[in-house]
């Protein structure tokens, strides 16, 4: 009989660990179900409570307030690794940053910094918060990575930063919880008559060119923009009738200025998933059908390296069980450059699903294995990911056959259209500068104040593809075929969209210049003293909102329906009221609008006096996004 002595320090190690395992909380014993049990959703902030208590509780995970949604909940970041790698989350921050911007280190520079750091990655769940599944995996996954002491999960975190994003729509995963409880039971219990964004339908996930509500900035600027990770997974819910589960590779057709290492990434995660799932005996997984790569709305963090791994479950019916019949079971309607039968085996849709009962948990249980597969194989060579990141950033920052820049000129028919295209870019850290000299390049001649975006910086191919004139592709095979449907949006060219002029330059040129740190803003401009009242020209939208201010203040406005030599049809007069040109000194500064003192002949225009209407909004029920 062998007798086996454990040390005093081990032993006070292991009974540390075996505790800490054995006092957190299981998502069922905290929640009082299992995730994805019949009829039982979770709550959002009672989610938060739960992984506050798994941070109180455990060195392997951190919780963060990045700030707050637009109905001020809190938007959450978890990071889940080894207690070694949380020690240190500031220090890999930094050194991920110099790997992102391979201006900054050579070749042999960025595989030190890749061996020696962990690759992180990005899950996220419920930004379509109707799409229920997918906030019920978040739990499970989180509590697996912590709790567990295996040598496999071992490996995930000490090679892996897990970054999870609870809900990357907290306010929908609130209002779809309260609706559902208030009408269990009912037909409409998983039909809320409203959108569960306050401003944006179904389609909130389009938000990442302009980066308007503070779900999509935070995301953007807190998560890609600080972490750099090699791919992002986004769980969504997709049709009940066809596949069970959606991966990558994506169908044709893909933007042009992704880079190869983001495809090949995204493809071979897919891969992994495909797989794994397959091998499980988890039928119905289509790849390479249904979803493009083409618009920029919403793949943010394509352009920045990271691989955008969308997983779509089919639905159940919302959290309770469908049963489906194998011939109610039908292809996608829209006919697209990839394509799949759901009755029948091919070599992107490998082992069919027969139909039966479909419940919310299976679809819990399809998506932890898709998270689980994708963690397992980047956690596999941590480094060669890494290196992807940096190549495919490289790519861009080396790249000739691109314009080289392009150019805003001072002279813009609106200038307030002109700075909320470059703040746009600025909070996509896009990289601005402003000559300090008049110059000439290609032909045309700018003035000194021009803005310049160069497109050889690291996210210069997200930048290139909101300025360009995008085409979509033709993907028929013959002139005989029916054209392919888009499946969503075909086009972001943010200069013709917003009227504003950006000139390309093919050829690289010198000119004096300095990077812009703070935001572009151009103030307005308000001219004389205005004893017989003002005249607001209508060449600004801000005008429109300045104009609206001031008729919340009392002021008379009428609006000018003739031109004259000084002034265009449209413009508006405001009647001289006392410190009038002090209220309009003070709109200047935050909005661009241009307000010239009107002359005493002002009182022989033609005119109309206009007042701010009552506006009502008719929201019909199941209608997407009428009431944003």
């Amino acid at each position: 009989m062998k007798i086996r002595i454990i040390s005093p320090i081990l032993s006070v190690i292991l009974s540390i660990t075996i505790s800490t395992a054995q006092n957190l909380k299981s998502p069922e014993a905290f929640f009082g179900h299992q995730m994805g049990a019949e009829g039982q959703i979770i709550d959002y902030l009672e989610g938060l409570k739960y992984y506050r208590e798994l941070s109180d509780k455990s060195n392997k995970i951190q919780y963060e307030e990045l700030g707050k949604t637009t109905d001020g909940n809190p938007f959450v970041l978890l990071a889940i690794s080894s207690p070694s790698n949380l020690s240190k989350l500031s220090s890999i921050k930094q050194r991920r940053a110099r790997l992102s911007d391979p201006r900054a280190i050579n070749d042999d520079q960025a595989l030190k910094l890749a061996n020696e750091l962990p690759a992180v990655v990005f899950h996220t769940s419920s930004i379509h918060s109707t799409e229920i599944s997918t906030a019920q995996v978040v739990p499970e996954l989180v509590y697996n990575l912590v709790s567990k002491n295996d040598a496999q999960t071992k490996k995930l975190l000490d090679n892996l930063i897990i970054l999870v994003s609870p809900s990357a729509n907290p306010d929908g995963q609130v209002k779809v919880k309260k609706w559902y409880e208030e009408h269990k039971g009912t037909e409409w219990e998983g039909r809320m008559p409203w959108q569960y964004h306050t401003y944006v339908g179904h389609d909130n996930n389009r938000d990442w060119v302009m980066l308007h509500f503070p779900e999509h900035r935070l995301s953007a600027q807190k998560i890609h923009n600080e972490w750099h990770p090699v791919y992002s997974l986004e769980m969504h819910q997709m049709r009940a009738m066809g596949a069970r589960i959606f991966v990558p590779p994506y169908q044709d057709p893909y933007d042009d200025n992704t880079a190869p290492e983001v495809i090949e990434t995204q493809s071979l995660i897919g891969l992994a998933i495909s797989h794994r799932l397959t091998n499980e005996g988890k039928g119905g997984l289509v790849k390479n059908a249904i979803y493009d790569l083409f618009t920029p709305a919403r793949a943010f963090q394509i352009y920045r390296g990271t691989a955008r791994v969308l997983t779509e479950t089919a639905s159940a019916n919302f959290a309770r069980m469908r049963v489906l019949k194998p011939e109610e079971l039908q292809a996608p309607g829209r006919r697209g450059a990839g394509n799949y039968h759901p009755l029948k085996k091919s070599w992107n849709f490998s082992l069919p699903w027969e139909g039966g009962e479909w419940r919310l948990r299976t679809m819990v249980e399809y998506q932890l294995s898709a998270n689980m597969a994708a963690l397992n194989l980047v956690a596999g060579d941590p480094a060669a990911f890494n290196m992807v990141l940096y190549n495919a950033l490289k790519r861009v920052v080396n790249e000739e056959n691109w314009p080289y820049a392009y150019v805003f000129p001072t002279e813009q028919n609106d200038l307030s259209s002109t700075a909320r295209l470059l703040q746009a870019m600025q909070r996509g850290e896009i990289e601005i500068h402003r000559a300090t000299e008049s110059f000439n390049v290609e032909g045309s001649s700018f003035n000194a104040g021009s803005h310049i975006i160069k497109l050889r910086q690291p996210y210069g191919a997200w930048a290139k593809t909101l300025l360009e004139i995008q085409n979509y592709p033709d993907l028929r095979q013959s002139e005989n075929e029916d054209p392919m449907v888009p499946y969503d949006v075909t086009a972001s060219t943010l200069p013709m969209m917003m009227g504003v002029e950006a000139v390309a330059i093919q050829k690289e040129f010198v000119v004096k210049m300095t990077q812009i740190k703070d935001r572009i803003f151009f103030p307005g401009e308000v001219k004389g003293s205005g004893e017989n009242g003002f005249i607001i020209l209508p060449n600004s939208n801000e005008a429109y909102a300045a104009v609206d201010a001031l008729l919340d203040d009392g002021s008379e406005i009428k609006q000018l329906t003739n031109s004259s030599s000084e002034v265009p049809a449209g413009s508006f007069f405001i009647k001289h009221t006392q410190g009038l040109d002090t209220k309009l000194g003070d709109l200047s500064e935050k909005w661009n609008f241009k307000a010239v003192a009107a002359n005493t002949e002002s009182s022989a225009m033609d005119m109309i006096p206009i007042t701010n209407p009552k506006i009502a909004i008719y929201e019909p029920w199941g209608g997407l996004m009428d009431a944003g």
